[in-house]
């Protein structure tokens, strides 16, 4: 668990020491020349769960759609991971899934047929966005052979750095932020958690977007994920914990 410990220790305090970029492409003409705020006041409270079960590991099993993501996982997969869940005591929250594709995962590091990653494991990480008419809409995240990687690279090239580490967080970031139903931001600004390309920076959310997460705690399906009902002083905390009614 020593990897999921490491990404929530950096995503959040990544989402509360924003940089600003100095770059006029990431600005929202609507903040009014208000562009920067270091922080963006949620705070993500996390439990993790190790589930053993060879078929729901392999993300294979879910779907032939390569991006993975929980939308496309077919009836079987989709109904007997939420089974596996409630069986194990998971609370329904923002379900993030660190799946790996198998055949990647044997050829890597179990058979070791090769080193060579890129050609072997694709990275392809996706999340559901929330309703704001269906409330009961399940949140889920899939961060496919994310783990894969960081095994790899601890354990066969012994080279996973404090950068890889940042990264995975940003990129959870990013998928968290589509969670709150954020869209990817402009390509002219690769430092915005948003960036729709491969970006090493991701450190900068502008104020509009912040004020999109915020309403979408309040108003869409993954309210009730939510405590901590002062936005302003007090960060709001996204939490498997969540009072009855919020």
């Amino acid at each position: 668990m020593l990897f999921i410990d490491l990404i929530i220790e950096e995503m959040n305090r990544h989402i509360s020491h924003l940089v600003n970029p100095n770059n006029s492409n990431c600005y929202n003409s609507a903040d009014n020349g208000n562009n920067y705020l270091v922080d963006a006041r949620i705070r993500y409270d996390v439990k993790k769960y190790f589930i053993p079960s060879s078929y729901h590991w392999n993300i294979q099993n879910a779907t032939d759609v390569l991006s993975y993501c929980p939308g496309s996982w077919n009836n079987t997969y989709n109904t007997s991971a939420l089974t596996l869940l409630q069986q194990h005591g998971v609370r329904e929250g923002i379900n993030v899934f660190f799946a790996n594709e198998g055949n990647a995962y044997y050829d890597l590091l179990i058979d070791q047929t090769t080193t060579n990653y890129n050609a072997a494991a694709s990275t392809t990480d996706c999340s559901e966005s929330p309703s704001t008419t269906n409330l009961g809409l399940l949140s889920r995240v899939t961060m496919t052979n994310e783990f894969l990687e960081y095994r790899f690279a601890n354990v066969i090239t012994n080279n996973f750095t404090l950068d890889n580490k940042l990264q995975v967080a940003r990129i959870l970031l990013h998928e968290l932020g589509h969670s709150l139903n954020l869209f990817h931001s402009n390509l002219s600004c690769p430092e915005n958690i948003l960036f729709g390309g491969f970006s090493s920076q991701l450190n900068y959310l502008n104020p509009s977007q912040m004020g999109i997460m915020h309403r979408s705690l309040h108003l869409s399906s993954v309210r009730k994920y939510v405590c901590c009902e002062l936005p302003g002083a007090v960060p709001r905390v996204l939490t498997r914990e969540s009072p009855e009614g919020n």
